[in-house]
C-alpha cells in the first residue's frame, strides 16, 4: 500500500511536468509529438518496480494523449536491471529512436550509467526513484523527482524515534 502510494506521487509530479509541456507545445518549440524514451528494468531483479513504473507511465501518456493537444510516443527498453543495459537503452534511444526525452531508470546504479550519455547529448532525462546523491550531479540534463537517501534516511529515523518511540533498529540488507 505504502509503495504504491509513493508511486502514485511521484508519478503525479513527473505527468504534471509532462502534462505542462503538453499545455503549450508551439511555446517549448517541439513538434506536436514527443518520442519520449522509457528505460526501467522489465526484467532480472528490480523488474517488479520497472512494470509498475511502466502502467503509470502509461497511464500519464493515455491521458496526456486523450487530450489531444500532443502526442507522446512511449518507447520503452528494457534495461534487465543492469548498468550495462540501461547505458546501451539510453544510447539506443538517443541515436535510433531520437527520443526528446528519457525517463528511468529505478535503480541509481543504472540511472548513473545512461546519465552521462543523456547529458552529453543534451537529453532531458528524468528519475522517479534514483536516490543516489550522484545521479544529478551529471549535469543539468539530469533530474530526479524523489527525495535523496541522505534525506530519507534521517526523515526514517526521526519518524522511529520521535513517533514509534523505537529505542533499537535493524538493518535488512539485499545480498545479491
Amino acid at each position: 500500500m505504502t509503495k504504491n502510494l509513493l508511486s502514485k506521487h511521484s508519478f503525479f509530479g513527473l505527468f504534471l511536468g509532462l502534462s505542462g509541456l503538453a499545455a503549450s507545445p508551439n511555446s517549448w518549440g517541439v513538434a506536436k509529438t514527443l518520442n519520449l524514451g522509457v528505460v526501467l528494468p522489465m526484467s532480472g531483479g528490480t523488474a517488479t518496480f520497472g512494470l509498475e513504473t511502466s502502467q503509470g507511465v502509461r497511464m500519464a501518456v493515455e491521458e496526456i494523449n486523450g487530450k489531444g493537444e500532443i502526442k507522446i510516443q512511449m518507447i520503452l527498453e528494457d534495461d534487465k536491471s543492469e548498468v550495462t543495459d540501461a547505458a546501451n537503452a539510453a544510447k539506443k534511444l538517443i541515436n535510433i529512436d531520437k527520443v526528446q526525452a528519457i525517463i528511468g531508470s529505478i535503480a541509481s546504479s543504472n540511472t548513473n550509467a545512461a546519465a552521462p550519455i543523456a547529458q552529453a547529448s543534451k537529453v532531458p532525462l528524468l528519475t522517479s526513484a534514483s536516490t543516489n546523491v550522484s545521479i544529478t550531479q551529471k549535469g543539468e540534463f539530469v533530474s530526479r523527482i524523489c527525495f535523496l537517501d541522505d534525506f530519507q534516511g534521517l526523515a526514517m529515523a526521526r519518524f522511529a524515534i520521535n513517533d514509534l518511540k523505537a529505542k533499537k533498529a535493524a538493518i535488512v540488507v539485499d545480498s545479491a
